[in-house]
């Protein structure tokens, strides 16, 4: 199943057909994900993929061939009014960072290795392993996920 994040106008109903543009991505098979447009907090989620871990690695790498980015990345400033924020001037190099700033603020990462339980019996090992975007969109159901 493919997923892409999208911006919150994406649900805005065409007055052509009455469809958003995300149920004709829907019914394209791509799916998506509404993206939260809080700047504060993306820009807070963007530091803290790109703080260094106690493993001495970031969450997130910025590979060298991203250089569109990397050069976007160097040229942002402080927004005047508010030091949490990114300021949207020039416009022309926050596409990227703001691309960066949605991933950052919409991804998740796995969790750790959890201890097997009791209701965790009778679940497969396929249950117990399966990846974040199959548990995030399909994947079957649990057996505690039945009995709850």
């Amino acid at each position: 199943i493919n997923f892409s994040i999208a911006p919150p106008d994406m649900w805005s109903r065409s007055k052509d057909n009455g469809k958003t543009q995300a149920a004709l991505f829907q019914e394209a098979g791509v799916g998506l994900v509404r993206a939260d447009n809080n700047r504060k907090h993306g820009w807070a989620a963007v530091k803290e993929m790109l703080k260094v871990q106690k493993d001495g690695k970031p969450k997130l790498i910025i590979f060298n061939d991203c250089e569109a980015l990397i050069d976007c990345m160097k040229c942002l400033m402080h927004d005047q009014k508010d030091p949490n924020d990114v300021s949207k001037n020039p416009h022309d190099i926050t596409h990227g960072p703001d691309a960066l700033r949605y991933f950052c603020q919409t991804y998740t990462l796995p969790g750790g290795i959890r201890q097997e339980t009791e209701e965790d019996e009778d679940d497969d090992e396929y249950t117990r392993t399966v990846s974040y975007l199959s548990a995030m969109c399909g994947g079957k159901p649990t057996g505690s996920y039945l009995r709850a």
